[in-house]
C-alpha cells in the first residue's frame, strides 16, 4: 500500500496478477520504497478501537465497525458506527486493545486499531499512534466525547491529556457516519447541508466538494 487507507493496496490470488502488477499499479514503483506483502485473509467484518493512553493503560476507548471491510471500498457507500457497550463483542475488543498497548510497551499518546474478523477468529490487523481516518475519529466524539485529535495535539505539546477526558461519557445508542462513493470526473451537483440535515437523526454534514469540482 503507498496512500491513505487502501489506495494503491492489490490482492494477487496468481502468479499472473503478480507478472501483472507493475502495469495495474504503476504508481507502487519508482517510490524507492519497500512494499509490504501480506497474507490475504478472508475478512467478514472489520473493526476498530481508537483510545487514549496514559501512564501504559488505555483509559478511554471508543469501539466502532465498519460497515464493510476497507479493502475494495473505495467507490461504494462507505461509513462505520459505534458498538453497543457491554455486549461481548466489545468486551473481547477492548481486551484485545488493552493487551495490545500492554505488549508493544506504550505509555502514553493515542491509538487507532483495526481488528479483523476471520475464520480464525479476532486478528490485529494494525495498531498506530494517531487519530483513526475518516470519520472515525469525529464519531467517537459526537457519540461518546472522546476527543482523540486534542489529546493528540495535548500529548504532542507535553501538555496534560487528562483534561482532555473530562467528557468521555458512557452512551447507550449507536453512532453512524458514512461518505458517499464518487467517481472521476466534475462533479455536477452536491445536495445542500440544510437538504441533508433534514434526514431523521442526522447530527452533521461535512462538505468537502462543490459543483464544478474535479
Amino acid at each position: 500500500a503507498y496512500g491513505t487507507a487502501t489506495m494503491n493496496s492489490f490482492v494477487l490470488h496468481t502468479t499472473q496478477d503478480l507478472a501483472e502488477l507493475p502495469e495495474a499499479a504503476p504508481t507502487l514503483f519508482g517510490f524507492g520504497t519497500l512494499l509490504i506483502v501480506e497474507e490475504f485473509l478472508t475478512v467478514g467484518r472489520e473493526l476498530n478501537c481508537d483510545g487514549v493512553v496514559i501512564g501504559g493503560r488505555a483509559v478511554a476507548t471508543v469501539c466502532s465497525s465498519y460497515t464493510r471491510p476497507v479493502l475494495g471500498a473505495a467507490r461504494v457507500l462507505m461509513g462505520g458506527y459505534t458498538l453497543p457497550q457491554g455486549t461481548e463483542l466489545e468486551e473481547e475488543l477492548l481486551h484485545l486493545h488493552d493487551a495490545t498497548v500492554r505488549a508493544l510497551g506504550m505509555q502514553s499518546g493515542v491509538t487507532h486499531m483495526e481488528v479483523l474478523s476471520s475464520p480464525r477468529g479476532l486478528l490485529v490487523g494494525e495498531i498506530a499512534c494517531r487519530p483513526g481516518g475518516a470519520g472515525v475519529s469525529r464519531n467517537a466524539f459526537l457519540a461518546r466525547g472522546l476527543d482523540i485529535w486534542s489529546a493528540f495535539y495535548a500529548e504532542s505539546l507535553g501538555w496534560d491529556v487528562s483534561s482532555v477526558l473530562a467528557n468521555f461519557h458512557d452512551e447507550s445508542g449507536v453512532h453512524f457516519w458514512a461518505k458517499l462513493p464518487i467517481e472521476t470526473g466534475t462533479v455536477g451537483y452536491v445536495s445542500p447541508p440544510d437538504e441533508l440535515m433534514r434526514l431523521p437523526g442526522m447530527i452533521e454534514v461535512d462538505l468537502h466538494l462543490v459543483a464544478g469540482d474535479r
